[in-house]
This record gives C-alpha cells, structure tokens and sequence, in this order.
C-alpha cells in the first residue's frame, strides 16, 4: 500500500528508538485497532481503551484501511448517527503515517506539521506497527517532585 502522504525514509533504524519505547508503542497495539467490520461503539471503546484519541482500522493482515478519531465519532454523532451503525464510512482512508525507520525528528516534525498528536507506524506494506504520539516522541514526563516557593513580605532581609 503505497501513500504519498506517508514520511518515508533511507535511514536505518535510529538509536533513539529505545527498546522501551518500542515496546511502548507496540505492546497497546490491540487496544485501538478495530476491524474493517466494527461499529462506531466498537471504534468509541477502542479509542478509549488506547487513550490517545485515534483508533486505527485493519484489514485480517493488520494492514492499515484507514484511521478514526474522537472528533470523527463527535461530528458523526451530532449528525444523528447510531453508536451500532457501520465505522468504516466515518474513517479516513488516506492517514497520515511514519514508517518505523524514521528519524525521531522527521516524526515530530509531520506530526507538528499536520497538526497531529498521533499517527500510526506502518511498514512497507502497510501493516500497523504501533502508533507514534507527539507526547511519546517529545518525552513529555509526570514530574512527582513538588515545590513551594512562600516569597512576599517587605523584602527587609534582602536590604544590604
């Protein structure tokens, strides 16, 4: 499956893929993806179970059909759509998609560029990977550290 809006890439695979991260991004895999077959109740729960507001559909092979959105399924339900009815027509067919090969930095920069915070990994013949998120990418991190900072007062103790 061959799509022109795909980042494609001669590098070889970078180190900055780490083995946790690859795990990370693989490991949830079965969370979001649905079937050419599900219904949009079925896309709704996949998105959740991911937590990261896209779902991606697959053929038997894992090959990617297409991927749907919490905001896909908002805009079809306020259309009057069943949560039983078909997810296919509501999915898009031509995605945005990394190949695994990628440069972190390529990544980031077409998720950025589209105004992405996900997009699935794909390989070259189109099977799903794993999905890439701007947050996974940029490290964002919890911090647990908290800090209090008790300023105010006149300032005397400052005074030379």
């Amino acid at each position: 499956m061959s799509n022109p809006r795909c980042q494609s890439s001669t590098h070889k695979p970078q180190s900055w893929v780490s083995e946790g991260y690859r795990r990370a991004v693989t490991e949830h895999a079965a969370r979001y993806q649905i079937s050419d077959r599900a219904s949009v109740r079925d896309a709704l729960i996949a998105i959740d179970g991911g937590a990261i507001g896209i779902a991606v559909m697959t053929d038997e092979d894992q090959r990617l059909l297409g991927v749907i959105t919490d905001g896909d399924v908002r805009r079809a339900l306020l259309r009057g759509l069943d949560l039983d009815s078909a997810a296919k027509p509501h999915v898009s067919a031509e995605p945005l998609t990394i190949r695994p090969e990628s440069p972190r930095s390529a990544a980031i920069d077409l998720l950025r560029a589209h105004r992405l915070l996900a997009a699935p990994i794909v390989d070259t013949d189109g099977r799903v990977l794993g999905i890439h998120t701007l947050s996974q990418l940029l490290g964002v991190e919890t911090r647990p550290e908290w800090a209090v900072i008790m300023a105010g007062g006149l300032g005397s103790r400052l005074r030379p």
